[in-house]
């Protein structure tokens, strides 16, 4: 087990390295993940995967800083009410000599092989013992096991770890970070990409549990394992893409925000034109995909793929676009760029979600299809980054959901950002103060465009613990709620005619479809544990996905009785990366 460390300094307050939005202190009074496993046994499946991807988090935070932890281990890897954090970095001690037989071989099975030879600590190392931790948090023991410190030196130099039951991406990556020379271990941002792109955002299979009820007045200790994925998940958001839900401030808090009743504001939706067939046409075209594959299309179809991003070669993710609604596909941006065309075809969006790692301005790049104008405009400063682009109806604006950090604390979600590709303006507007608190046991919240355009609509934790969706006008204010839907889905919130959105939480694995007027329920879509929501087809259908085998993601159209009735996509994906789509009116 875990031996704790020397104490090299006294106590200090918390300290944020390089304003990252990531803290790091000395946790007094806070549990240990050793502590949680002891007390509680290893954690398996999703919660473990979350915790991987929060404490990554942390150290590629600490290492786009220039500091190096130097001594991740379980006893410092801390769970605090804000989510998974290592203790602050402490000064790494001398490797003890093979022959004091004073020290235990426990002491070196959370080091790292360079630190036995005598070398300083890196950020490599960091990687090293940072999967030592999570075949930990799988285990409840190190994967160098006991034995005399010979025997343990030995298997740490020859990287003879056992990895116990962690399986697919994870072990992968686990087995990568534990190579005895430090430079064929990936670094944190790239460990990261690989857990991120393994967690996917997984719309159904992640937040399709049936809605608990409320707790009663006198609250009771709720289950650890949605609070290690709560919190785990808000600390990631600032590079997967997920964030913090905040509490509105008082004004706009859910029980006093205006409800759906009287006459709230309307969020407008067009008929469609013709009634949706019940059938989708057939595929009568076979488009090769760059990244392998194949795009099976119909002329008649109302929508049709415009971008996608994929992994490739298990490290990075590669976007690929096409001019419009037909041709072919072209790469663009460069690696772990995210693409987004809009609704008409004509304009690309391109945005490296993580730039904050590199860059201290974040800038989309824009290009013009119909004239081949090129230009960028800002979305975000280190160390807030923007992401989740979705497009308005009107093809002019484009919004993007503003992560940061109030002070020294979590990540949250700050607000939004518009982008005027005509107006050629950037206008951030903050949703969130400094009264605002983190609720890790909440949903983060993330923005897309209203029908009518007019305003954004997020997902929000009610004060009974459920999840619903509020509407905000383009100043931030809270317009509307209807807190019994749940938790919105897909990259299209609403349907082509915006009469309809869809969300999980009415049953485990189920869909329901709402009426965006009324708050109505329209239809239940049966529930399907390995699927995932992707966005509309037309009014009758949805678009979902699965995995089809090991590399093979398959895209295809749903009905509402869940039913898939066309096939739309066949499309290689590696590292398990869950493929981001874009699909525009045909």
């Amino acid at each position: 087990m875990p031996q704790n460390p020397p104490q090299h300094s006294p106590q200090r307050p918390a300290e944020e390295p390089a304003g990252l939005g990531y803290v790091v202190d000395d946790g007094t009074g806070l549990p240990s993940l050793e502590d949680e496993i002891r007390a509680h046994g290893p954690l398996t499946g999703t919660a473990l995967h979350r915790l991987a991807i929060a404490t990554m988090t942390g150290l590629a935070a600490l290492h786009r800083a220039g500091i190096t932890h130097g001594a991740v281990r379980p006893d410092t890897v801390l769970l605090g009410p804000r989510g998974p954090r290592p203790r602050h970095p402490v000064p790494a001690s001398a490797p003890p000599a093979l022959d004091d037989e004073t020290v235990a071989a426990g002491t070196l099975v959370w080091s790292t092989p360079e630190h036995v030879r005598g070398l300083p600590v890196s950020a490599s190392g960091d990687l090293f013992t940072w999967a030592a931790t999570m075949v930990y948090a799988a285990t409840g023991r190190s994967p160098f096991g006991e034995g005399s410190m010979t025997t343990v030196v030995n298997r740490l130099l020859h990287g003879a770890a056992d990895l116990g039951p962690l399986d697919g991406p994870l072990r992968a990556l686990a087995a990568d970070c534990l190579a005895a020379e430090a430079g064929e271990r990936p670094t944190a941002e790239e460990a990261l990409l690989r857990l991120i792109g393994y967690s996917g955002l997984l719309d159904t299979a992640l937040l399709s549990e049936p809605v608990p009820p409320a707790d009663p007045p006198a609250r009771r200790r709720r289950p650890r394992t949605p609070v290690l994925l709560a919190a785990a998940l808000a600390v990631a958001l600032v590079s997967a893409g997920v964030t913090y839900l905040l509490v509105p401030p008082s004004p706009a808090r859910p029980a006093a925000a205006p409800a759906s009743t009287a006459s709230p504001p309307a969020v407008t939706a067009r008929p469609p034109a013709t009634p949706p067939p019940a059938t989708p046409p057939p595929a009568t075209t076979e488009t090769g995909l760059p990244t392998g594959g194949t795009l099976y299309e119909n002329p008649a179809d109302p929508v049709k793929l415009a971008s996608y991003h994929v992994g490739q070669d298990g490290k990075r993710t590669v976007a690929y676009a096409r001019a419009g609604t037909s041709g072919d596909f072209r790469r663009v941006g460069g690696a772990n760029a995210v693409a987004v065309v809009s609704h008409d075809g004509r304009r690309l969006a391109v945005v490296n979600e993580l730039s904050f790692a590199q860059f201290q301005r974040q800038e989309v790049a824009f290009t013009d299809h119909r004239t081949g104008e090129r230009f960028a405009l800002p979305a975000a400063t280190a160390p807030d980054v923007a992401q989740f682009l979705n497009w308005n109806r009107d093809n002019r604006r484009a919004l993007l959901t503003v992560i940061g950090s109030l002070g020294q604390g979590p990540p949250v979600t700050r607000g939004f950002v518009i982008l005027d590709v005509v107006a050629r303006t950037s206008t951030f507007v903050p949703t969130t103060d400094a009264q605002d608190r983190p609720d890790p046991d909440a949903v983060p919240p993330v923005y897309y465009w209203t029908p009518d355009g007019n305003g954004v609509m997020a997902y929000y934790t009610t004060p009974e613990l459920r999840n619903g969706v509020l509407f905000r006008d383009l100043t931030g204010r809270v317009t509307r709620t209807m807190h019994w839907v749940g938790n919105p889905v897909g990259r299209e919130r609403f349907s082509p005619s915006g009469r309809l959105f869809v969300t999980t939480g009415c049953g485990i694995y189920d869909l329901c479809v709402w009426d965006t007027a009324t708050g109505e329920r329209r239809a239940t879509v049966p529930g399907d544990k390995g699927a995932y929501a992707i966005g509309w087809y037309d009014d009758r259908h949805l678009i979902r996905g699965r995995w089809a085998g090991k590399d093979t993601f398959r895209v295809s159209v749903t009905a509402f009785d869940g039913t898939e009735v066309r096939l739309l996509a066949e499309m290689n994906s590696t590292g398990e990366v869950l493929p981001h789509l874009t699909f525009v009116t045909g």
